[in-house]
């Protein structure tokens, strides 16, 4: 087995960074659904909580239990069978984490997974030409764009970030081109590239974590890979990708792939290698990224 050259890499990072990550907690609820010494306790606890109709409360931390006031707060909630959702209402307390990457939780995961990039198009009727194409419109088609995304993160790169990253040799790189709907005396007059990968990644573990994206709420996942999958992974506001160490040996080294389910949008994410990421910091080329979790066998 052929060892990929962002796993040295990221190990050797990794033993340095020791740092621990910071999550972002958001708590609200409604003062009627606890009794009145109760929320004295909080009151003293945290002042700056008490709110008009009850309690809303954040913290940035190292705990992803948050403090004695969150723990408390969900002790007193929990006893009495409140439900909780990602955001309160009469009916439910909210609650939710949010992860925090700093630099160098980026730059210590061997593998980062490709988010959001800034959107420069909603979705258009139709997305994509005869040819498979995605039609970028003419004014939105700036010189100045290096990065950017079609509604449902469709990523497109420009023609010298395209140049920057075949100068990388990576493993799993492909491009097609994207066509120009319209004329614009602003359009850039070189052209650009929705960035995909030749490479397919294995199944994500443990699917009883999946759901879908229903109209008001998850809808459980029946093995349907043709609809979107997300991650429930309450109370984060979002999951984590993991990977099993021994999947990801079995297809081979990599630097760019995509995954074998439509996360988090109607089509495959991307996944770069800790090399990959390196050159885009190098060569100024804003990718948003955070980090993917590997697992042992």
């Amino acid at each position: 087995m052929i060892e990929s050259p962002s796993l040295a890499f990221a190990v050797a990072l990794a033993s340095t960074q020791l740092i621990a990550m910071k999550y972002h907690h958001l708590l609200g609820f409604l003062a009627d659904w606890i009794d009145e010494s109760e929320a004295q306790e909080l009151t003293r606890m945290k002042p700056e909580a008490r709110i008009r109709n009850g309690f809303g409360y954040k913290l940035t931390t190292n705990d992803t239990k948050g403090d004695e006031f969150i723990r408390r707060s969900l002790e007193i909630l929990q006893h009495r069978a409140i439900p909780r959702r990602r955001t309160a209402n009469s009916t439910h307390y909210g609650y939710y984490i949010s992860r925090f990457y700093e630099p160098h939780d980026l730059t210590s995961a061997e593998l980062l997974l490709v988010t959001y990039q800034e959107e420069i198009q909603s979705l258009t009727d139709p997305l994509r030409d005869d040819q498979g194409r995605l039609l970028l419109t003419a004014s939105n088609a700036k010189p100045n764009l290096k990065v950017g995304c079609i509604f449902q993160n469709w990523i497109i790169v420009s023609n010298g970030d395209r140049c920057s990253l075949e100068s990388g040799n990576f493993i799993g790189l492909k491009f097609r081109d994207v066509a120009i709907k319209g004329k614009s005396i602003h359009a850039a007059a070189e052209p650009f590239w929705e960035l995909l990968s030749s490479i397919t990644l294995p199944k994500m573990p443990h699917p009883e974590r999946f759901v879908h994206r229903g109209l008001t709420e998850a809808q459980p996942f029946q093995g349907d890979y043709s609809r979107v999958v997300l991650i429930s992974d309450p109370p984060f506001a979002k999951a984590e990708v993991h990977y099993r160490r021994g999947d990801l040996e079995a297809i081979g080294p990599f630097d760019i792939a995509q995954t074998f389910e439509n996360y988090m949008e109607p089509h495959p994410a991307l996944v770069i290698s800790q090399r990959f990421y390196q050159h885009c910091l190098a060569h100024k080329i804003p990718l948003a990224v955070e980090p993917v979790r590997i697992d042992p066998n």
